[in-house]
């Protein structure tokens, strides 16, 4: 599980919206959304990238920019912020330090060809990138005094993003440690009150439930800096083989043991 972040309440309210009355642009933003609802989307207007409902409350939050309003939607004012396009890489880097993907969506249409489909058609849109910390190549957002590693998976993320069964995440750079110390300052900065509640909403997996039972392999007994606080009620398996090791036949062996433990969560 690594520190790659995700809107908190894309999955649900986008699902909740599809099929409700809306602008041609919502209706629009909603269909591409659907597709991402694990990124921020930056949804191209003009000059302007802009990022609607709770993708527009955390980034303004991260970027330290205006939350605003566009429109309404089913009654309600519609959260909205936006970057200039010409310097939206600037606030990318931002988003991407704070561990979120970001899905980049580009007119793909020239506004006079749309002006032909007829006064209620608008500027077809799609998304062209995912950036995600872990696969960055733009030079304006790497760090040229450190060392930047390409995760060769841009293919098999395409190829996957529909998939909703199986999640993998990959820890890159991860420290729980700093993931649990960058929770306490977001709490600080936003003046909120220090529990295990907002700790947890603030760490980098703040979208992704804590596990149910860890494998670590190699025979080390350890958890070395990871997950600390998600592994709190968690079952560990320390397993002697190495990780090349270790087969399906290993994997459904520990599986049964699991089944049969009574979890009591902290309680006595």
């Amino acid at each position: 599980m690594g520190n790659i972040k995700s809107t908190s309440n894309s999955y649900k309210f986008v699902d909740s919206n599809l099929n409700c009355p809306a602008t041609p642009m919502m209706k629009q933003y909603f269909s591409i959304k659907q597709d991402y609802k694990d990124c921020l989307l930056f949804y191209r207007m003009g000059d302007f990238y802009e990022l609607f409902f709770d993708d527009a409350k955390e980034a303004a939050a991260i970027l330290d920019i205006a939350l605003t309003k566009r429109g309404k939607h089913l009654g309600d004012e519609i959260p909205m912020c936006g970057v200039p396009a010409h310097s939206h890489e600037t606030y990318l880097n931002k988003l991407i330090k704070s561990g979120y993907r970001v899905a980049i969506c580009e007119q793909t249409e020239d506004p006079k060809k749309t002006k032909l489909r007829g006064y209620k058609a608008i500027v077809k849109r799609e998304v062209t990138r995912i950036i995600t910390p872990g696969t960055i190549t733009e030079d304006s957002l790497l760090s040229p005094r450190k060392n930047n590693y390409l995760m060769a998976i841009g293919e098999s993320e395409k190829k996957t993003f529909k998939n909703k069964r199986l999640h993998i995440n990959l820890a890159l750079n991860y420290g729980s440690k700093y993931e649990l110390v960058q929770s306490l300052k977001t709490i600080i900065k936003n003046k909120k009150t220090i529990n295990e509640k907002n700790i947890s909403k603030n760490l980098f997996t703040k979208n992704v439930p804590d596990p149910d039972l860890l494998i670590r392999t190699g025979n080390t007994q350890r958890l070395s800096n990871f997950l600390l606080w998600q592994l709190a009620y968690s079952e560990i398996f320390f397993e002697k083989k190495l990780w090349p090791d270790f087969s399906e036949n290993d994997y459904n062996r520990i599986l049964n043991k699991f089944r049969k433990i009574k979890r009591n969560f902290g309680k006595i």
